[in-house]
């Protein structure tokens, strides 16, 4: 009967160390994301500023918008993910 419950409790403890590596690897992964699109955001702004003081016409590069919201879906989908792991 020792035996038994030292297993299961074994199991459990390799069941919650994998689960919580799940989780810390989607939440840096989506933290990686949300560092990226902020970068990328200020980027497009350093841009768009430079082009409004020193160039003649001042132009919004929009085209940014294309990298910035993946990457903020993807960063909110993995959040998401992650915190199901956690009600499982």
């Amino acid at each position: 009967m020792a035996d038994r419950t030292t297993e299961l409790h074994v199991a459990q403890t390799e069941n919650t160390k994998l689960v919580a590596a799940r989780v810390l690897s989607a939440f840096a992964f989506a933290f990686a994301l949300l560092a990226a699109s902020a970068a990328e955001v200020l980027l497009m702004m350093g841009s768009w500023i430079y082009s409004a003081m020193w160039a003649d016409t001042p132009d919004f590069p929009g085209s940014y918008w294309f990298a910035v919201v993946p990457m903020v879906v993807c960063a909110l989908v993995l959040q998401a993910r992650a915190r199901g792991l956690t009600r499982d």
